[in-house]
């Protein structure tokens, strides 16, 4: 069996079985007959062994021919790769540690059980949060496409998940800015001589205030707030971005350091220290603490959002993607851990300042941890000025990551399902993206419906303030229209598609389109 490649000058204008054929542009194999004999050229599972064209060296590629027909054509627009594999790993790293690993799994770990706590992380991070990041990095180098149009290739009749996904980005877009603006203004305000939060002598403080850091002799009662609560109460109503994570994405890691290391020297830190992992066994007992557990690797590593796909999407075809699931699953959860050393030996001098217990002091959890607590803890340090500057030039570099990947799983996903519209107006779509997550944004400075809501339905409260009925219901609202859009596509899917209901189903289950897999300077399409 002769194989002739796509660049060749000779036509062949006879057909025959057994033999290759170009018709129409393509290149089709031919079927070996049945009895025919596995030339040497190929494998004993039905691959034949092809060098790639161009490529340069001796090493054969395997090309299924027996088995199924196949389709090879000329691609003459190649999918954007990453420019280097470095990019790739920095981007998945800088989306997958997010503000998260900084506020979250500290309190969650201490609130369940401390180091034991470390036991259920692992094993649901090694049974469950890696499996599925390997799966989504996968799933999205194989098939070449974004959260929507790869279910085509899939089961088509799903496709309503990848609209799910790209709303949820858009609501989780506009949570990160709203956090993000709180660290920019919190960074602007660092620019003095005394941070703002550290007296009781501004004009919006209340008789309540309380410094107990001050040189007089206060006392701490149940309706004190501190000077940084109450400055933060009355205040708050790919291949680019693969150049861009080189900075976003290793800043944190410095900036955690420096913290860590200032957060081992103060006095007390050894309390906290001891609050976070001392571990309580008895928990393990408890469901709720497993529970937490997958929620916490599920929240930090971030598969299902999209975004892993479309990275993975840029890799090129053999590219490892086993290896960098290993590599960043591990940076990602070592990351959660450090931060929780960074957190706690801050708050457990805090607690030594107050004379109280840590468990006192860390009751905040969520933003306010970072915002109150930990920013009053830095206002009491020696150089206060220049730590408070780069604490929040780190929250803002790991809200950037999240929220440049975020965005680029939506883009992506739209540029793969709408080529014949986006595919030369990128720029308006990402404007388009960018605008609308911004006016998202401002309704999440007055209200926190979306994560308040996730977290504690049905009441919605922050610190005194009750959030009213309605509030509720609209938090409800854009809870269900993420999910609604899956069996609203079901229904829509079998009611355009022509046939019985068996059919139509049948149809609906079945993948669309054939996944590409490149081999030097063809693309064989299973049909």
């Amino acid at each position: 069996m002769e194989t002739t490649p796509l660049n060749s000058q000779k036509e062949l204008s006879v057909c025959k079985d057994g033999e290759d054929c170009q018709e129409n542009g393509l290149l089709r194999k031919g079927v070996p007959a049945s009895g025919d004999k596995v030339e040497s050229g190929q494998i004993s599972n039905g691959y034949s062994a092809v060098p790639s064209p161009g490529a340069g060296d001796d090493t054969p590629h395997s090309i299924p021919a027996a088995t199924t027909a196949l389709v090879a054509e000329v691609h003459s627009g190649e999918r954007e790769t990453w420019g280097k594999k470095m990019d790739f790993l920095l981007s998945v790293i800088g989306y997958a540690v997010d503000l998260g690993n900084v506020w979250r799994f500290p309190y969650i770990c201490y609130q369940n059980g401390g180091g034991a706590f470390l036991l259920p992380y692992t094993i649901m991070a090694i049974f469950g949060g890696i499996p599925l990041f390997y799966m989504e990095l996968a799933l999205g180098q194989y098939h070449r496409n974004g959260c929507i149009s790869i279910w085509r290739k899939i089961c088509p009749i799903f496709k309503g998940i990848g609209y799910a996904i790209c709303i949820i980005a858009f609501y989780i877009a506009s949570y990160y800015n709203t956090i993000m603006a709180w660290a920019l203004y919190y960074l602007i305000s660092s620019f003095t001589d005394q941070l703002p939060w550290t007296s009781c002598k501004n004009s919006w403080n209340t008789g309540n205030c309380t410094n107990y850091f001050s040189e007089d002799n206060i006392t701490w009662t149940l309706h004190s707030t501190s000077p940084a609560e109450e400055f933060y109460t009355i205040w708050k109503g790919v291949k680019t971005s693969g150049k861009v994570v080189w900075v976003t994405a290793t800043f944190p890691y410095i900036i955690l350091l420096v913290l860590l290391v200032r957060g081992a020297t103060l006095p007390g830190a050894w309390r906290g220290v001891l609050f976070y992992l001392k571990p309580n066994w008895q928990k393990l007992l408890e469901t709720g603490v497993w529970v937490d557990a997958a929620a916490q690797i599920f929240f930090s590593l971030g598969p299902g959002f999209g975004v892993l796909l479309a990275f993975a999407s840029y890799n090129k075809f053999n590219n490892n993607c086993y290896q960098d699931a290993l590599v960043t699953s591990l940076v990602n959860c070592m990351t959660s851990f450090v931060s929780g050393f960074v957190i706690f030996t801050v708050l457990g001098y805090m607690a030594e300042m107050r004379k109280e217990d840590v468990s006192e002091v860390a009751k905040d959890a969520g933003p306010s941890l970072l915002f109150i607590t930990y920013a009053e803890a830095i206002a009491n340090m020696p150089a206060s000025t220049f730590f408070a500057i780069i604490f929040f030039l780190m929250l803002i570099t790991l809200g950037l990551d999240s929220t440049f990947a975020g965005l680029e799983g939506v883009i992506t996903a739209v540029l793969d399902e709408f080529p014949h519209i986006w595919s030369k107006r990128r720029e308006l779509l990402v404007l388009g993206v960018v605008v609308t997550c911004f006016f998202g944004s401002l309704f999440t400075l007055t209200f926190f419906i979306i994560c308040s809501f996730l977290m504690s339905p049905p009441q919605l409260r922050l610190f005194q303030y009750t959030y009213p009925h309605w509030s509720v219901v609209l938090g409800y609202c854009i809870g269900t229209s993420s999910f609604i859009c899956i069996p609203t596509y079901i229904i829509y899917r079998l009611i355009i598609t022509p046939g019985t209901l068996k059919e139509r189903i049948i149809k609906s289950i079945t993948p669309e389109t054939p996944t590409e897999i490149p081999c030097g300077d063809i693309r064989l399409n299973a049909v």
